[in-house]
């Protein structure tokens, strides 16, 4: 973040507005784990998309 804008003038208030949001964000974000699940696709393709929707359930729960 840059307190210049485009026109490389100084612009103190979104760059204040933009630090504040991301200050705001940083305290207030809680821990979430990164989760990969795999599933196949192919073959029974219906099948496989909903097993992979039950397996997405179960690891958000």
């Amino acid at each position: 973040m840059t307190i210049f804008n485009h026109e490389h003038y100084k612009d103190l208030t979104p760059h204040e507005a933009l630090t504040l949001i991301d200050k705001e964000q940083k305290t207030t974000r809680a821990y979430r784990p990164l989760v990969y699940i795999c599933s196949p696709y192919s073959g029974n393709i219906a099948g496989n998309v909903e097993n992979a929707r039950r397996y997405s359930r179960f690891a958000f729960e």
